[in-house]
C-alpha cells in the first residue's frame, strides 16, 4: 500500500481535517465550548496522530482495508467506492498535496480514534457473559493486545441458552467444560473482518482445525447461518459482530460425519480404497 521514497528520513501520509471540520467539532460536542477548549483536550495529541499514517501513499495507491496509524492500536479504514476513496467514511476533499517528507490529503471531518480493546468494548456493549467467557478461556490478554482480531460475540441470552443446550446447570458449569476454550476460540478470527470484507466462504479461526462460514447478506452478514444483530462495533484492536447463538465447532472428520449420517457402505468403501487416513486428516 505504501510508496516509500529514499529521502533519508521518515515519510508520512496525513489525512488533515479542514478548518471547517475543527469548527464543526466544536459545534457538535457539548464538552468543547470553543476553539481554546478544543486545543486543551487531554487527548488532542492522540486525535491528531490518528490522522497520520507511517509511509507516503498517494491517493491512487490507496487500497481498501485497515491501516495502522501513529495512535496504536487504532486503525483507519480505507474504502474505495466509485465516487472516490474515503477514510472512515469521509471523502478526500483534496488529495496528493506534496511535502518534502510525505503527502497530505484533506478531509472534512476530525476523526476520533477508538483505542478501547475488544475486551473493553465488549464490556461497554453489555456483553458481560462473553467477557467472563474470554477470561475462562484465557483469551483476555490476547484480545487486550495490539494485534487485530474479529470476534463473533454471543449475547448474554445466547450463553444462557447454551447452558441448557449443553446439559449444564449454570453458566459456570459451561465455562468449566474442558472443551470450552476451543468453543470460544471458534468465535475469534485472527484478523479484522468488517461486513464490507465478507466475501463468503470459510475462514480460519483460533480453533486449531474448525473454520467458520461467513456470508454477506442484505443489510448485514452471517456466521454459520447466524445473522449479526449488531455489526462493525469498532475496537482499537479489531471489530465485534454480535450474534444470538453460541457457535459450536464441527471437529469430526469427513469419515466420522459420514458414519454418523449412516453412510456405512461409503465408510467401508473408503477403507477398502485406503482413503480413510486421508479423510481423517486435517487438510480441507
Amino acid at each position: 500500500m505504501f510508496e516509500w521514497a529514499n529521502t533519508g528520513g521518515a515519510l508520512y501520509t496525513v489525512f488533515a481535517p479542514t478548518s471547517a471540520a475543527f469548527l464543526a467539532m466544536v459545534d457538535a460536542d457539548n464538552e468543547i465550548a470553543d476553539s481554546d477548549a478544543l486545543l486543551a483536550l487531554p487527548d488532542l495529541a492522540e486525535i491528531l496522530t490518528y490522522h497520520v499514517v507511517p509511509g507516503k501513499v498517494m491517493a491512487a495507491n490507496l487500497t481498501a482495508g485497515s491501516v495502522d496509524t501513529l495512535t496504536p492500536p487504532a486503525q483507519l479504514t480505507v474504502a474505495l467506492p466509485e465516487s472516490g476513496a474515503t477514510i472512515n467514511g469521509n471523502a478526500l476533499a483534496a488529495q496528493d498535496i506534496m511535502a518534502g517528507n510525505g503527502v497530505i490529503h484533506k478531509i472534512d471531518a476530525v476523526l476520533r480514534p477508538v483505542t478501547r480493546t475488544i475486551v473493553e468494548k465488549a464490556a461497554e456493549e453489555g456483553l458481560t457473559h462473553f467477557v467472563s467467557a474470554l477470561e475462562a478461556a484465557n483469551l483476555t490478554d490476547l484480545l487486550n493486545g495490539t494485534d487485530q482480531y474479529t470476534v463473533f460475540a454471543p449475547n448474554n441470552s445466547a450463553f444462557e441458552a447454551a447452558v441448557a443446550a449443553l446439559g449444564e446447570d449454570v453458566l459456570a458449569g459451561l465455562m468449566d467444560r474442558p472443551d470450552f476454550p476451543e468453543i470460544l476460540k471458534y468465535h475469534v478470527v485472527p484478523m479484522k473482518v468488517t461486513v464490507a470484507d465478507l466475501d463468503g466462504g470459510q475462514i480460519a479461526t483460533l480453533h486449531p482445525t474448525a473454520r467458520i462460514t461467513v456470508a454477506a447478506v442484505e443489510g448485514g452478514g452471517s456466521v454459520d447461518g447466524e445473522m449479526f444483530t449488531a455489526m462493525n462495533i469498532a475496537a482499537g484492536n479489531g471489530v465485534i459482530h454480535k450474534i444470538e447463538r453460541v457457535l459450536m465447532p464441527v471437529t469430526m472428520t469427513v469419515v466420522e460425519v459420514a458414519a454418523e449420517e449412516g453412510l456405512t457402505h461409503f465408510v467401508s468403501a473408503l477403507d477398502a480404497a485406503n482413503l480413510t487416513d486421508l479423510l481423517n486428516g486435517t487438510d480441507q
